[in-house]
């Protein structure tokens, strides 16, 4: 009984330590590799020319009646 109420503590103690570690690692990754990541991309963004015709390969869907939407399968 002793052994397994020390071991609850100790085990109290390791969830806690364990929540504390995984929000502190999380943190840091979040704001200082994402965070530092992210700054060149926008400053990029922000240098590079907008490109008012971009050629793309989509066409307009023509639908010949409104019956065949019922059939697609």
């Amino acid at each position: 009984m002793i052994v397994k109420r020390l071991w609850q503590q100790i085990e109290k103690g390791l969830k806690f330590i364990g929540l504390v570690q995984s929000t502190l690692i999380l943190s840091i990754f979040y704001y200082f590799i994402l965070g530092l990541t992210a700054i060149p991309y926008r400053l990029v963004s922000l240098v590079k020319p907008k490109v008012k015709n971009k050629h793309t390969y989509w066409q307009p869907r023509q639908v010949d009646d409104a019956g065949g939407l019922w059939r697609q399968f």
